[in-house]
């Protein structure tokens, strides 16, 4: 992506203001981010944070600012109450002016406190635990990689069971900046360079409090494809288009939330006013394990006279298989294909008629009762019922390992075996 608008930018005088790139969840960011910083293009984060400006990710960083340095009040002050722990700001005052009259710094407070009694002994109780879970990771994480004692401190923390607790969109969102944080950090580690964690949280350091580069040619817009409506620009690139990605994994399963990720796919789609370039990865790192996804089923709605295939595979007519394999990504190479500009509504429409018919009608044959099924998310099951035909068939699958789910055979990732 960087390439193509470095090279829009230097061959044919486009200008920065003009290109767009879009993502189906804040997550995606962090890694356009990073390649747009190395690339040394501007870029403006529209509708939300850059990636370390987030909440979640601030707060983890100083959960590990604190294993490096335990005398960093800053930090502490910040996730002492995070999660909820119900250590509260009068807790925490008591706690700061025992601090200043004994000038400590750090988590060497939160002894002084427990010898003092300075605060109620429900209270205490909780800082003994904090206390007490830091000093089990620091000891722990000269011994670990950067993604490892990362996930440690979300587990351990009760961090991402606060999140899950919550079960909205927005924690949902924020669990996956945190699972990005994790890749980041395996990145770091599989390059092998630099002294652990101290160097990893200077780099992020320098990534966050980096200046945007700027010019008479504007910035690089990046955004989600839900704040893209009723914006349009020049150029426009949609980043991640795989299977489990964008269509979002959740949405395989239920028909009407894959309807909204095909109408999203079209919005994004529409906002190209010259050039539109959909691209996906051959393998991503998710949670910091390298993972490969099969190509979107929505390239399979734009009609091949439409689209200048870049890839150095077959990833057009993989999107138009009813089943991806599980394991068959994206082909190696610049993994892009490019729709013309003379894509037509009605064109496009027509076609994504008839791949879905396609994919109903063969969709249902393979499915008895009794089936053997292997899922891309949920791995291997066995087709124990049917019900509805055609574009509705829904089947239940009892999976090995996740139990009974109902899919929508149309849709889901999944095949006979």
């Amino acid at each position: 992506i960087c390439e193509n608008i470095a090279g829009l930018h230097r061959t044919e005088g486009v200008a920065y203001r003009d290109c767009a790139i879009f993502y189906r969840t804040n997550a995606q960011s962090r890694v356009l981010e990073d390649g747009l910083r190395r690339a040394q293009l501007p870029y403006q984060v529209i509708g939300g944070l850059r990636f370390y400006d987030r909440k979640e990710i601030k707060d983890v960083l100083c959960y590990l600012r604190l294993l490096v340095n335990p005398q960093d009040t800053v930090s502490l002050q910040r996730i002492i109450n995070v999660p909820r722990r119900g250590i509260g700001q009068t807790s925490l005052a008591k706690l700061e002016a025992l601090a200043l009259e004994r000038e400590l710094y750090g988590l060497d407070m939160i002894p002084a406190a427990l010898e003092t009694g300075v605060v109620g002994k429900n209270i205490l109780a909780k800082l003994r635990s904090f206390h007490e879970l830091m000093a089990s990771l620091r000891e722990e994480a000269p011994q670990m990689g950067v993604a490892d004692i990362t996930r440690e401190v979300l587990e351990r923390s009760g961090y991402v069971d606060a999140l899950e607790a919550e079960q909205t969109g927005e924690a949902l969102s924020r669990l996956e900046n945190l699972r990005e944080l994790v890749t980041a950090a395996a990145e770091f580690d599989s390059h092998g360079e630099g002294e652990g964690l101290q160097d990893f949280l200077t780099q992020t350091a320098l990534l966050s409090d980096q200046d945007n580069l700027s010019d008479e040619s504007g910035s690089v817009v990046l955004m989600t494809l839900h704040s893209s409506k009723g914006l349009e620009y020049p150029v426009v690139f949609i980043a991640g288009m795989e299977n489990g990605l964008f269509p979002h994994s959740r949405s395989f399963d239920e028909p009407a939330e894959m309807e909204e990720e095909r109408r999203l796919c079209y919005v994004g789609i529409t906002r190209a006013e010259k050039r539109l370039f959909l691209t996906g990865a051959a393998r991503r790192r998710i949670y910091g394990v390298e993972q490969s996804h099969p190509p979107s089923l929505f390239l399979a709605d734009i009609p091949t006279s439409c689209v200048q295939d870049f890839s150095s595979g077959a990833v057009l007519e993989m999107a138009r298989q009813p089943w991806a394999s599980p394991t068959s990504g994206m082909t190696t190479g610049n993994g892009q294909a490019r729709v013309r500009p003379s894509t037509s509504v009605g064109a496009g429409s027509s076609a994504r008629k008839s791949a879905a018919a396609r994919a109903g009608s063969s969709a249902a044959a393979p499915y008895g009762v009794g089936t053997q099924v292997h899922h891309q998310h949920f791995g291997r099951g066995v087709v124990q019922k049917r019900e509805g035909d055609g574009d509705q068939l829904k089947l239940t699958v009892v999976f090995r390992d996740h139990g009974i789910k109902k899919v929508l055979a149309k849709f889901a990732p999944m095949q006979p075996v």
